[in-house]
């Protein structure tokens, strides 16, 4: 969560903290009790929503990242085999869609990065027997369709992780709110009762619910 954020979700921590260890004393007044335990789950759901903000997309990202590598890696290992085997036949395999190196795979969109290896894929299924005295077995075939649908999967996965980052923002934020208002609507209001025979522990309360910035 941001700055601004995270302070709030702090004061609410040490608000939720102070009402737990003074709940005996706060005594036995109607709703309170309910209310803070109200409190203490939306805040147990904020911190889980956090997390689930902050480490799906990262690792869904390394992961995608680690499936690109292998993909380009079985791309340039097939490529380089093509070419061999075309250099020593006439087999009809035009030098444009070999022409390709690792720099340049490197540099290719994600969607242009899969289209390429979709036809390089399409070109080792139709000369793999041919090609195989240059290394194009079919288990060198079915290593680059794996790393093809690998990185399909992964990259999907990054943006459904995307999408799922942008909802739990969306759940933090409402969260937030729902904490606010019970903190406003409810805990506030009852505090004001308990004000009236023991001053000294509404002040206290009044003191936790500062927000301080960090």
């Amino acid at each position: 969560m941001d700055k601004r954020l995270n302070n709030r979700f702090n004061m609410y921590k040490v608000v939720r903290d102070w009402l737990t260890a003074n709940r005996e004393a706060l005594g036995a007044l109607p709703g309170l009790s309910e209310s803070i335990d109200e409190f203490a789950a939306v805040l147990a759901a904020v911190a889980a929503l956090d997390v689930t903000k902050g480490n799906g997309l990262s690792a869904a990202s390394d992961n995608k990242n680690a499936a690109r590598e292998l993909l380009e890696r079985r791309v340039m290992d097939t490529v380089r085999m093509l070419k061999a085997y075309a250099v020593f036949s006439e087999n009809g395999i035009s030098a444009d869609e070999l022409d390709m190196s690792a720099s340049s795979l490197k540099r290719l969109a994600e969607m242009a990065l899969l289209s390429r290896s979709q036809r390089v894929i399409q070109l080792a299924e139709a000369y793999q027997e041919a090609a195989a005295p240059y290394g194009l077995d079919a288990a060198a075939v079915d290593g680059l369709k794996q790393a093809h649908q690998q990185f399909d999967q992964k990259q999907t996965a990054v943006r459904s992780a995307i999408v799922n980052r942008k909802d739990a923002g969306e759940q933090l934020e409402a969260r937030m709110d729902e904490a606010d208002d019970l903190l406003k609507g409810k805990l506030d209001v009852l505090m004001e009762v308990v004000a009236i025979n023991q001053p000294e522990l509404y002040n206290q309360y009044r003191g936790a619910r500062v927000i301080v910035d960090r």
